[in-house]
């Protein structure tokens, strides 16, 4: 009888321990499971936030070629508008040095010829 009565606290002990082992294995499971539930969340978080980081990069540097192409036609006019205005110049001070010179050689055959006619 005292081996019976062992026999059959073994035997609720062990159903109690499959029953506590049971429950760990469920709690585990279910802690496995939100644990890659959340996992998964977070990452498809992240890969938006990346995707979404990704296009503003993208769209930035679109708008800051697209200004930087602006920037250069505006330059290359003012340069053209500068050359342009470059070449004027010298046309004209080349005229006004041609002036000068036709100016100097009247003054010139002015002199003497008031020269030839005083001697």
């Amino acid at each position: 009888e005292l081996v019976q009565s062992f026999q059959e606290e073994l035997m609720i002990e062990t159903k109690d321990r499959l029953h506590r082992e049971g429950r760990i294995v469920k709690q585990i499971t279910d802690a496995s499971t939100l644990l890659t539930e959340r996992l998964e969340q977070e990452t498809s978080q992240r890969d938006a936030v990346v995707t979404e980081l990704r296009q503003r990069i993208t769209r930035n540097e679109e708008g800051r070629k697209d200004a930087d192409l602006r920037f250069e036609t505006l330059i290359e006019k003012e340069l053209r508008a500068l050359k342009a205005d470059l070449e004027m110049e010298v046309m004209e001070r080349k005229m006004e040095d041609d002036d000068i010179v036709e100016a100097l050689n009247r003054y010139t055959d002015q002199l003497q010829s008031s020269l030839n006619v005083i001697s």
